[in-house]
């Protein structure tokens, strides 16, 4: 399928593809090798693709272009789901935004080019936020490459991060998370700011941040936090 030059108002409209009853049940959809392109919201639509409380879903192989004032591919409470392989390039927001997922991946993806307001890479956002891995990425020139906050069990692993002269590469905005925040392996370039993982100092979690390719962090990480080999 195509879907070019859909447009709306309300936050669901606009959308390419996706669910439209709130706080449906719905499981096994499966979105791929679509594109999706030249889309618009007036304000901030929910996206090209975008999935409410579905369990069991998979998005991958679409082409998500040039969405002004949309987010690119939008998963709200997904459980045991998977965004995969797409190429998501010039969102109007956040290019791959989870919200409340649970044991759900972001894998293989490149995000490019995000120059809206907020137009962050990849977002974990509001709790729960569990198990989620985000691995295997390349997001370049987004606001804020990845973010996170409320996370419980995130892994971030073996990504390519060039933020192209902005924001840090990882960025936590809140004090909240908890079980083991993991961020390995991954290549973070780029970023104005001269330190590219901006992390809780003070949360409840147990943060391992390990071979790395990075020019450091913002603060001076407490003994329990496990960091080396960067």
């Amino acid at each position: 399928f195509r879907a070019t030059k859909y447009s709306g108002h309300e936050l669901t409209a606009g959308v390419a593809f996706g669910t439209l009853s709130a706080r449906g049940d719905v499981a096994g959809i499966v979105i791929e090798n679509t594109l999706i392109d030249h889309n618009r919201h007036r304000d901030s639509g929910y996206g090209g693709i975008f999935l409410d409380n579905c369990s069991h879903c998979a998005v991958r192989d679409n082409q998500v272009l040039e969405n002004a004032q949309h987010r690119g591919i939008f998963l709200m409470d997904p459980v045991q789901s998977v965004v995969q392989n797409n190429f998501v390039h010039r969102p109007g927001g956040t290019g791959i935004p989870f919200y409340s997922s649970s044991r759900s991946q972001i894998i293989g993806n490149v995000i490019t080019d995000g120059n809206g307001s907020h137009a962050n890479g990849i977002t974990a956002y509001l709790p729960p936020s569990e198990q989620l891995l985000i691995a295997g990425n390349y997001v370049f020139d987004c606001n804020s490459p990845i973010t996170f906050h409320d996370a419980v069990d995130l892994t971030i692993y073996n990504n390519i991060i060039d933020a192209n002269g902005r924001d840090s590469n990882i960025n936590e905005w809140t004090r909240s998370s908890g079980g083991t925040i993991l961020i390995a392996n991954n290549t973070l370039v780029g970023n104005e700011r001269d330190y590219a993982i901006n992390i809780c100092d003070s949360c409840d979690a147990h943060y391992i941040i390990k071979n790395n390719i990075t020019d450091g962090l913002d603060t001076d990480l407490p003994a329990s936090y496990d960091y080396g080999h960067n």
